[in-house]
């Protein structure tokens, strides 16, 4: 859709939209919190909800627990992303909000295996199940919404603000872990907990991990804090034994290797930032919250979320430190070739059509043939 002439670019900003990018991106930063989160304290997830395993075993069904909600993304990409296209976005939307909030504040008042048996764990699966499913139709209903609500000439822009939120996520995981880990007072954290899920499902919600930590310390049961150490001097003997150094070396270029996390993190950005917007215009108005909910959360909560998984029981199985790196160079090969064969360009689509679009037009790597002919025909 063309802008009028009428439209100036200082209405692009107008209060309403400014509203849905706030609000959509609210819950893509509290999604990456949790998930971020959860992972990091895999090991006292483990030790208080799986108490009875040993602590290796312990630690591998915290794992598995966190595994169950990415297991079940695309699941609720289908659920929520039906109702997205029969309903409506908004409230398809909130509602996987308000069951995130929900589940998450059920997690961080949940008791601990000590308390209530064996019902611990089977609760905590259930909650992390619950929380996949909301997943699922989230990012997809948030990214339609903004998508629908930006201007043509803006969209890009806009769902890439949209994008950047999930860094956010990571960041603001990162900064609670390093408090945490530094005498972080674990009462008010524990307090946080105690909000109620409209605040939570308004706010985002996924500030409630730490509810056992808390209970721990309180009762003065203080084995999580060494399990932790232990923990910690198992795998620094596993990466020495890997031939992973126990410091850095003295000898490293510290410029090259800034240089080449740089590039790396340009080009994660690069695809990234636009994912959002191709996503939204691949498909026709009356299946656009199903059809992009759905690719999205198989490749990045299965392909994407099993990867640390799958990787280290190719390196487990080879012997070799790298063949980790075999499982993403494959799939982003595929990924490339599908791209290159198969996918065309979109930004020229008229999202708020109901008239269908064809998802499959010529083939980039065609049109950059015809291309390069033209010019040397010159």
């Amino acid at each position: 859709m063309k802008i009028s002439p009428s439209e100036s670019s200082e209405n692009y900003f107008t209060p309403e939209r400014i509203r849905v990018v706030v609000a959509s991106g609210l819950g893509a930063i509290f999604e990456w919190y949790d998930f971020n989160l959860y992972a990091s304290l895999a090991a006292d997830i483990g030790r208080n909800f799986y108490s009875p395993l040993p602590q290796n075993s312990a630690f591998a069904m915290a794992l598995f627990t966190f595994a169950a909600g990415l297991a079940l993304r695309p699941l609720g990409a289908l659920i929520f992303g039906y109702l997205g296209d029969k309903i409506g976005r908004k409230y398809t939307f909130l509602a996987t909000i308000v069951i995130m909030g929900s589940a998450t504040f059920l997690v961080g008042i949940l008791p601990t295996y000590d308390t209530i048996g064996v019902a611990a764990p089977v609760i905590l699966i259930f909650l992390r199940c619950c929380q996949g499913l909301a997943v699922g139709g989230e990012y997809g209903g948030a990214a339609t919404y903004v998508a629908e609500h930006a201007p043509h000439e803006k969209r890009g822009f806009y769902t890439g603000i949209l994008q950047s939120t999930s860094s956010a996520g990571f960041f603001l995981a990162v900064v609670v872990i390093i408090i945490y880990f530094n005498s972080f007072d674990c009462n008010m954290v524990f307090h946080t907990g105690n909000m109620n899920p409209s605040d939570l499902s308004y706010f985002g919600p996924n500030l409630t991990e730490f509810g056992w930590k808390y209970t721990l310390r309180k009762e003065g049961d203080q084995e999580a804090d060494d399990a932790q150490g232990n923990v910690t001097g198992k795998l620094k003997e596993a990466l020495k034994e890997a031939g992973y150094p126990l410091k850095p070396s003295e000898n490293y270029n510290l410029p090259m290797l800034l240089l080449m996390w740089s590039i790396l993190i340009l080009c994660i950005a690069t695809t990234y930032g636009s994912l959002a917007a191709w996503l939204v215009e691949l498909f026709p108005t009356r299946i656009r919250y199903t059809s992009m909910s759905l690719p999205y959360h198989i490749g990045n909560g299965w392909l994407g979320g099993f990867l640390p998984t799958i990787g280290f029981a190719l390196v487990m199985y080879t012997g070799n430190i790298y063949a980790g790196c075999i499982y993403p160079i494959v799939v982003a090969a595929i990924t490339f070739i599908v791209g290159c064969l198969c996918l065309r360009e979109t930004k020229d689509i008229d999202i708020r059509s109901r008239e269908e679009h064809d998802i499959i037009g010529e083939m980039p790597i065609l049109v950059f043939i015809k291309r390069c002919r033209k010019r040397m025909s010159i």
